[in-house]
């Protein structure tokens, strides 16, 4: 079998990577950049100056001296994400125990 010859590890991170629940299907192919593109009116479709005044709107104020904004991975960030992902599990559950009944 296959299995036998990949690492735990790997087939660990292969699991995470390709195998997740329905319930966090949806969470995981929203992308907030995209829907907030969208509620302004805005095309996907920019070239590099428009991009660039994008990303520079969303900087945290410390950018690099190169001019580009960071975004920081951070504990708080992990954390952030988790709740939110917590929040949706906990939404789409009720919903599925609302039909269920």
């Amino acid at each position: 079998m296959i299995t036998n010859l990949i690492s735990p590890g790997s087939l660990r991170w292969f699991k995470c990577e390709y195998f997740y629940s329905f319930i966090d299907k949806p969470f995981f192919q929203e992308n907030e950049l995209v829907e907030t593109l969208h509620e302004a009116g805005m095309p996907l479709e920019l070239n590099k100056r428009e991009w660039s005044i994008i990303r520079q709107s969303f900087s945290d104020g410390q950018s690099k001296p190169s001019g580009r904004s960071r975004r920081l991975f951070s504990q708080q960030f992990i954390a952030d994400e988790k709740r939110k992902l917590v929040t949706h599990r906990t939404i789409f559950r009720e919903i599925m125990a609302q039909y269920s009944q």
